[in-house]
């Protein structure tokens, strides 16, 4: 499992793009919550009680993971770099990946 992190726009989802292959598991919690309601993409549009759900389903995902009963790589996207730190320990993560552009870039990269 590798935890990638960083903030907004700032390629953590193309960086695992590039590294997944085509039965490499990627979780990103933006993606999942737009298939729930188009609107949740955004986090600011996101109920807490959706955030939680969600959460609780990365956790699951990350648990399954750590059971050794996936047969491949999955790659967990995370903006918080103190929260993918805490999961990387609790998980045992293979490797922690953090994205460093500078807010600024990450502002002004156009979102796909």
């Amino acid at each position: 499992m590798t935890i990638v992190c960083g903030p907004p726009n700032s390629g953590k989802t193309t960086w695992c793009r590039q590294q997944a292959n085509g039965r490499d598991l990627v979780w990103d919690l933006d993606v999942v919550a737009a298939t729930l309601n188009g609107v949740y993409r955004s986090n600011r549009h996101r109920p807490v009680e959706i955030q939680k759900l969600l959460a609780e389903w990365r956790d699951t995902m990350m648990q399954y993971s750590v059971s050794d009963r996936m047969p491949n790589n999955m790659y967990i996207i995370i903006s918080d770099i103190d929260r993918a730190r805490e999961l990387a320990k609790k998980y045992q993560a293979h490797q922690l990946v953090r994205m460093r552009n500078r807010i600024p870039h990450c502002v002004e990269r156009p979102t796909p």
